[in-house]
């Protein structure tokens, strides 16, 4: 007869050096943890306390964050650039601010308005407008081009006879009238356009030539506008010529000049900027889009484009590369944010993606793709790290190439779901995201070349800007750096940094007869770096300290060793304050079991 026969037990060792980071399954390795604290993977493959940060300056009311050639930040009302306040801008402090930079000009939104960072002087609204005061006059003139009057200029409906060569004809027995002008073959032939020069005290102060502009009157200004909504005469006009006081623009009128005596007329000149929710620069013009109501009820649904290189104007549409740009969408939703990707702008709904393509507006196309977008509320989560846009969606933080949305986020376990908002920033190739749970916001970093997450402290950013110094994020009061660097400046953290690593679960139970005999953790840290391990027993919730340790200098490892107790399954803490990385973790294992 054959008896069960225990095997003889062997110990073996195996060393872990390499840790894979933040892993908050409930399942995880041996060479991840479970939770942590203000760790990071800067010197992987050991995982280390974080960098120190630094305070660059102390804010009241921080509200948005860019970096220029210099830092861009706005605390309160007032726009800082490069430390210094920027005096003539006055922003409204009530809201969170889009920065946006397009060659040397800064542009801020919902305000609207721009400095140019290269001439601090030059500042204003992107919009304008004119109002005509009740006591003025106002002169409507069939004018040349640059506003100059015609000086044989006859109206009629029949040709005039005895005409000269150079003479100008109003046509009116066409609708609308015709410019004409008589040749040198003795005939009347159309001038291809025509203009009309509207001259007013003050009209013309606030606008440039080649603005696009919403021109509304009481009156048709001799024929020059048609017939609008609500009992006026509107028309969007792009402007030849302008002086102080007055405007040319493409029209004919009915006669050859009208004057609309004080109170006869009202009058009103504007440069519109329309609603937008985000707003990005891609291809030398700013791109915004905006979901809801505009000013008269209607619902939009639209995407904008500035015209080329001019950021003041979004009303221009005369069939050149030029022109401003607008398209309607039919997909439904809230827009979430928007980027621009490979010189492309993208806008974000949580359900899809919207990219336009193309050079120029005649051969514009809109592609949208229905995966997941942006989170509502986490506009601030998109990144671009290499070629790559980084952002939270509604369900998991994605990478995005163009092409499908890849979830990056499956270490982050059950708390993907419970996320409400995000914000991010690029360090060189680390994606640095707060995510909130709750009223909590903790930093996350994300190495995107191994794939590897760390998980730092609580904290609640509200923009990030990266520039050749580091990343840059600023809380409600303050403008802090991410990693301190003496030669960037700033005051670093002054005291020592808290930290912790949590382990996943490890279990004794094995049918090959497998138990952990001892753990040894060795670590480098400095000499003032004081921590202590821990064990919970069997998901108790009771933590129980086993040892006390100090640093004894980077040059020599620190070891803890551990054995535990008997027991169904543990979990160990190691946690302390100061600096410190660790370097390995060996296990001790007795093998055994039965034998037939």
């Amino acid at each position: 007869m054959n008896y069960p026969q225990l095997s003889t037990q062997t110990i073996k060792r195996t060393m872990i050096n390499t840790f894979a980071g933040y892993d908050h399954r409930l399942v995880t390795s041996d060479t991840t943890f479970y939770d942590m604290q203000n760790m990071c993977t800067g010197l992987y493959p050991a995982i280390s306390t974080r960098p120190k940060r630094a305070k660059v300056s102390t804010l009241t009311d921080a509200r948005g964050l860019i970096a220029k050639d210099s830092l861009c930040w706005i605390d309160g009302n007032a726009l800082y650039y490069n430390g210094h306040k920027i005096t003539g801008i006055t922003l409204n402090s009530s809201t969170p601010k889009q920065m946006v930079s397009m060659g040397a000009y800064l542009v801020i939104f919902p305000d609207a308005v721009y400095v140019n960072t290269k001439d601090l002087n030059e500042y204003g609204s992107l919009g304008a407008s004119y109002e005509l005061p009740a006591d003025n006059t106002v002169t409507v003139t069939v004018s040349r081009q640059d506003g100059t009057e015609y000086e044989n200029l006859l109206v009629s409906n029949t040709p005039p006879e005895n005409a000269a060569v150079g003479d100008y004809w109003i046509d009116t027995s066409e609708s609308p009238s015709v410019l004409k002008m008589y040749t040198y073959e003795e005939i009347w032939a159309d001038v291809p356009v025509s203009y009309c020069t509207v001259k007013a005290t003050g009209i013309g102060a606030g606008f440039k030539s080649g603005d696009g502009l919403t021109v509304t009157a009481s009156k048709n200004l001799g024929g020059a506008l048609p017939f609008g909504k609500e009992g006026n005469y509107s028309a969007t006009l792009v402007m030849s010529a302008v002086t102080d006081d007055t405007l040319t623009f493409a029209g004919i009128m009915d006669t050859a000049q009208v004057v609309y005596n004080a109170g006869d007329i009202t009058l009103k000149a504007e440069r519109r900027i329309p609603k937008m929710d985000y707003v990005v620069e891609s291809q030398n013009r700013l791109w915004g889009c905006y979901y809801g109501l505009d000013d008269e009820g209607k619902t939009l649904n639209e995407i904008y484009a500035s015209a080329l290189g001019d950021p003041k104007n979004w009303q221009i549409f005369q069939g050149t590369a030029a022109d401003s740009y607008i398209v309607s969408l039919g997909s439904d939703g809230v827009f979430t944010g928007a980027a621009s990707y490979q010189n492309r702008p993208v806008f974000f709904k949580e359900q899809c993606i919207h990219t336009v393509y193309g050079d120029y507006p005649a051969n514009y196309t809109m592609h949208t793709a229905n995966v997941r977008g942006v989170q509502k509320g986490s506009w601030r989560s998109v990144a671009n790290i290499g070629g790559v846009l980084y952002y939270k969606s509604p369900t998991d933080i994605c990478a995005y190439d163009g092409s499908i949305p890849v979830s990056i986020s499956a270490q982050l376990g059950d708390d993907n779901a419970v996320f409400s908002h995000a914000v991010a920033g690029a360090n060189g190739t680390l994606l640095y995201i707060a995510l909130r749970s709750g009223n909590t916001d903790t930093m996350y970093v994300y190495d995107t070349q191994r794939g590897i997450w760390s998980k730092e402290d609580e904290v609640t950013p509200i923009a990030f800007a990266s520039d050749s110094s580091g990343l840059y994020y600023i809380t409600q009061n303050a403008l802090m750096r991410t990693v301190y660097t003496q030669a960037a400046g700033g005051t670093p953290e002054q005291e020592d940094i808290a930290w912790s690593l949590t382990t996943g679960i490890h279990g004794f139970e094995n049918p090959d007869g497998k138990r952990l005999r001892q753990l040894k953790l060795n670590m480098l840290a400095e000499e003032d770096t004081a921590c202590e391990l821990e064990v919970m027993y069997d998901s108790s919730g009771a933590w129980i300290k086993i040892a006390d340790c100090y640093g004894s200098g980077l040059t020599k490892c620190t070891s803890v060793i551990f054995i535990p107790q008997l027991c169904d399954h543990f979990q160990l803490r190691l946690s302390g304050y100061g600096y410190m990385h660790l370097v390995s973790v060996t296990k001790s294992v007795l093998y055994g079991g039965e034998k037939r």
